[in-house]
């Protein structure tokens, strides 16, 4: 299952496909296999051109061959197509294009030319800024290598003014940082500044033997395959996204460079040491006294001083590939964090000599589901962004997102003010004060595990989908990190009992019921205009019932209301809404003077 497929669609391309085959064949690959259409000619012809070597094939026989072969693809869940077109494709791009959309994978199609897979030495990529210039590059800098020759990659930029040659160096040096290669003997770089494409490219085109375009620009291809006669032209697109039966390509894969970069910085963060100890006491103290301030703006700031993600990260890496060595570290760098910035918080905690916790305090007291997703997410997007070095920038955001240093703080200061609290220094009210801080302890730390459980395995999973491999380990390691990773998700499983049960109760508490909805303007002048000749009578409250159709009218008043005033005033509030029969309720309320004595 998966490796590499070689499709002949004719008797006639069975040499050039078996020549790619060879060239393009994965390392971490190996698996190849043929599948014909044309009859068994094609096949006769994949066997006598194979000789010796053993690789399956299989024939395809009936009508539609190339739906046939995307089943065959999505059947094996095949990683690599390579084909040839099937016959005389110019002037027929449409059909190019329904073949390279039902391929379920990355696919290389030949679409024939004077130069075979053995004598292409000079290779032009024309990369135009879309998805598939990562694989065209790696494809053109394979054949170079393998066939000793050179790969050029060449960027038409539009002319957008004296910056445009820059503009065009920069996304060479994107596209080759993604393909994962660099400039040298095999591969070179060209930048032209023309408005048209076919023009520009024809500048860069020198005799290559190859010319390599993405899907996305097919409509190159008729005028090129006429304008380069003799060149081989072929077309390349990455897996599609949300890829059915495989895995998520959808995702940038990462690349070596980019692995090994993000590796050393897990590492380097990952360890208990004077850097670590030094930002995260620092964060500690500005986050503690943020939050006995109620400040919100240096508590975010306190997290982006924080370097306690990093480890976190590190142990969803070590999960993934069952590294004990980078586990335990990043595990201890964990453990004696948050006891630091336990102790910190704790201390400043006694500087606060106020009877109760701040706000910022409490609002970390009562987490909930929606804090589990957020976490779940904002680990996501850290691994993404760690992995990403293009959007780094974006880990500072994240870091607010997730508070982690924040919640261990305010574990600390409740901690502090429920132990002064019992020992009678709050005064008064030290009983109540104490009770209600444990509480607020208990719940900060449950939302610092919850966050924590949430990054390991979210980076976990953010990393298994972008492509990092799970080196041949010990076979009781990977069942160890299997064992812990089964463990991670069924506490966080238990956790969304209490922090479903808090959800429930805070928003239960939080949902407001109003007195009443506003009455229309028509109604309120009305009201407003029939009280304001009588000195004795003021308006204090009116709307409209939220529960039944009724005006309610509190009016505040210093003698009793008589009765011929309260059906006037009935009379005009149904009038001016436009309703006889609705039921109008007037609350008169009598105040009394400074002597105790009303005027009625």
């Amino acid at each position: 299952m998966g490796g590499t497929v070689a499709y002949i669609p004719r008797a006639e391309e069975a040499a050039r496909v078996v020549g790619w085959s060879r060239i393009f064949l994965r390392d971490d690959e190996p698996d190849l296999s043929f599948v014909c259409a044309g009859g068994f000619a094609s096949c006769d012809s994949a066997r006598e051109i194979l000789g010796d070597e053993a690789a399956p094939i299989t024939p395809l026989e009936g009508p539609l061959p190339w739906q046939r072969l995307a089943e065959h693809l999505r059947s094996t869940k095949a990683q690599t197509l390579i084909s040839g077109s099937g016959g005389d494709w110019h002037g027929d791009v449409d059909r190019i294009r329904e073949i390279m959309r039902s391929a379920p994978c990355e696919t290389f199609l030949d679409l024939g030319g004077a130069s075979g897979p053995d004598d292409t030495k000079r290779v032009l990529v024309v990369a135009t800024g879309s998805a598939h210039d990562t694989i065209a590059v790696r494809a053109a800098h394979l054949l170079a290598v393998r066939n000793g020759g050179v790969a050029t990659i060449a960027k038409i930029e539009a002319d957008v003014g004296a910056g445009a040659y820059k503009v065009g160096e920069q996304a060479l040096a994107g596209i080759l940082h993604e393909a994962d290669v660099q400039e040298g003997e095999h591969l070179d770089t060209k930048v032209v500044v023309d408005n048209h494409p076919v023009r520009g490219v024809l500048t860069c085109f020198d005799d290559h033997d190859l010319v390599i375009v993405g899907m996305n620009d097919l409509p190159l291809i008729r005028t090129l395959g006429k304008a380069l006669d003799g060149a081989t032209l072929a077309v390349v697109k990455r897996t599609p996204p949300l890829k059915v039966g495989g895995r998520a390509h959808w995702l940038p894969q990462i690349n070596p460079t980019d692995y090994a970069v993000l590796v050393q910085q897990l590492r380097q963060g990952s360890q208990w040491n004077a850097d670590f100890v030094m930002m995260l006491g620092l964060a500690a103290a500005v986050a503690s006294l943020g939050l006995m301030q109620n400040s919100p703006a240096v508590v975010i700031g306190s997290m982006l001083l924080a370097p306690l993600m990093t480890p976190m990260i590190g142990v969803g890496m070590a999960l993934l590939q069952a590294n004990g060595k980078l586990g335990r570290s990043a595990g201890k760098a964990i453990a004696l964090g948050a006891l630091l910035t336990l102790t910190v918080s704790f201390a400043l905690g006694f500087l606060d000599p106020g009877d109760t916790l701040a706000p910022e305090v409490l609002a970390r007291g009562g987490p909930n589901l929606l804090d589990l997703g957020i976490a779940l997410f904002a680990a996501i997007a850290a691994g993404y962004a760690m992995a990403r070095p293009t959007i780094g920038g974006a880990v500072a955001g994240v870091a607010i997102a997730t508070a982690l240093v924040p919640p261990l703080c305010a574990c600390g200061i409740s901690l502090a003010c429920g132990l002064t609290g019992a020992l009678g220094a709050r005064g008064e009210y030290g009983i109540d004060t104490y009770d209600g801080a444990f509480m607020n302890a208990l719940g900060a730390a449950l939302l610092f595990v919850t966050n924590l459980f949430a990054i390991m395995l979210a980076s976990t999973f953010i990393f298994s989908r972008m492509g990092v491999t799970v080196p041949r380990t010990f076979s009781r390691a990977r069942r160890t990190a299997r064992l812990i990773v089964i463990g991670l998700v069924a506490v966080l499983l238990l956790l969304c009992i209490p922090l479903g049960l808090f959800l429930a109760k805070q928003m239960d508490e939080g949902r407001a019921e109003p007195l009443g909805h506003p009455v229309t303007r028509t109604v309120a002048e009305t009201v407003l205009g029939y009280v304001e000749h009588d000195a004795d009578v003021r308006v204090m409250f009116m709307g409209r019932s939220p529960v039944s159709p009724m005006i309610l009218i509190h009016l505040a008043t210093k003698r009793t209301l008589r009765a011929e005033f309260l059906e006037g005033l009935r009379a005009e509030v149904r009038e001016a809404s436009g309703d006889p029969n609705v039921p109008v309720i007037i609350v008169g309320v009598r105040w009394m003077d400074e002597g105790g004595k009303d005027d009625g």
